[in-house]
């Protein structure tokens, strides 16, 4: 039972840890390469793919935790555990169960996870802002460059639940003269934006778009919702406006 305690103990804090690097690192510890994940909602096989899931599910429910519920029933490589997902001294969102099976190193094979409480809509709970990373460029050299960032991009958006909105599309012009090609990229949260474009494998490729086109981008966060117009003039905004 020993063995089985710390196991589920650091398995629990994988989905926890929301440090990108840190994350990968406890996957490749605590789950055999080949380890694989089932739920009604999700399946993931190998550690690329468990990293993408377990970020994407941090989107979806940001600042919730998993916490082991009550005792942990263990039958030779196998155990069945029940968990809770939700805010310290709250009620759960979601509460669960898995069987976990581990192989000859003590490392996890198989989690298949049943729900008996499935989770809500995360707005039922908590704010969720979207956030957004805009570029307004002009003047794109489309050499190899280019191409090779815009053939990686899409794998940098992943961990942080990512996508296009507007990448690029001529604009239907009704004022003035849109100076420049628009891209916009949504994330679920109001700091995923930023934690995406700082991660490493972002850093990595943006010199291939710097080094090859001129413009600014810029990273915001949205508006919760509602949200009428009229809410801007009881927010800090108005101050800046006045300037």
């Amino acid at each position: 039972m020993t063995k089985f305690t710390a196991l589920i103990g650091e398995y629990l804090k994988v989905w926890n840890e929301t440090d990108p690097a840190a994350r990968r690192e406890a996957i490749a510890r605590v789950w055999a390469a080949s380890g694989r994940y089932s739920d009604p909602l999700a399946v993931a096989h190998g550690h690329e793919e468990l990293d993408r899931m377990i970020a994407a599910a941090q989107q979806q429910f940001p600042g919730l935790t998993f916490e082991l519920l009550g005792d942990i029933d263990a039958l030779h490589d196998q155990a069945r555990f029940r968990w809770r997902l939700g805010t310290v001294g709250q009620e759960p969102i979601a509460i669960g169960f898995d069987v976990l099976v581990k192989d000859q190193d003590d490392r996890i094979e198989l989690v298949f996870g049943f729900l008996d409480q499935a989770p809500s809509t995360p707005s039922q709970h908590t704010k969720t802002t979207s956030s957004y990373a805009v570029g307004l460029l002009h003047n794109v050299c489309m050499g190899e460059d280019i191409a090779e960032y815009l053939r990686r991009i899409d794998d940098t958006l992943v961990p942080f639940s990512g996508r296009f909105l507007i990448h690029g599309a001529p604009p239907a012009q009704v004022e003035s003269r849109w100076p420049g090609d628009l891209i916009v990229i949504e994330f679920p949260g109001p700091s995923a934006a930023t934690d995406w474009y700082a991660s490493d494998a972002y850093q990595a490729i943006l010199p291939l778009r710097t080094d090859n086109a001129e413009g600014a981008v810029a990273l915001f966060t949205g508006v919760e919702h509602p949200h009428r117009a009229t809410d801007i003039l009881n927010s800090k905004v108005t101050a800046d406006y006045a300037r």
